[in-house]
């Protein structure tokens, strides 16, 4: 979302209430490599009512797209978890993923994937120069890098490439 002047104060207000939820679901994922329902319904609402709030008239679109990302990254991890018969994309990652798309819309969700794997990726290397032992079974939160990707494109945009 990109707003030129001053923020109206709902904009303050929801941003608020999205950091909050972002930081909560990180900490969780961080911690126990889950990220809770309640924290992804509250953020999926949330934007719901940013949605309704701040662009009513793209509220429909969103909820339709939201569905679509979930189903779409549902059936990619149930392709990987077949093929590879480990789970990769956990239900919590997908859920955050699909309850972003009120807050930066269908085409903010790649920039949300692209800035989390980039962060998630970066985390993963520093760890690894740091002594810690990584193999292909290790379970890493992704929750924390795609809240950090979601915040980032809720306050810049979509990443876009020319």
């Amino acid at each position: 979302m990109i707003i030129s002047g001053p923020l109206p104060i709902a904009v303050t207000q929801l941003s608020f209430v999205l950091a909050l939820v972002l930081i909560y679901s990180s900490t969780i994922d961080s911690l126990w490599l889950f990220i809770p329902d309640r924290a992804n319904l509250a953020l999926l609402v949330s934007g719901i009512a940013a949605t309704y709030t701040l662009t009513p008239d793209l509220l429909t679109g969103n909820i339709l797209a939201a569905i679509g990302v979930f189903i779409s990254l549902a059936l990619l991890s149930k392709a990987y978890v077949f093929i590879r018969k480990r789970t990769g994309l956990g239900l919590g990652d997908i859920k955050l993923v699909a309850a972003s798309v009120p807050w930066v819309g269908l085409s903010g969700v790649s920039s949300v994937l692209f800035i989390g794997s980039l962060i998630g990726i970066t985390l993963l290397l520093a760890s690894t120069t740091k002594g810690k032992q990584l193999h292909f079974g290790t379970k890493l939160p992704f929750g924390p890098p795609l809240s950090l990707g979601l915040w980032i494109t809720w306050l810049f945009g979509p990443v876009i490439v020319t």
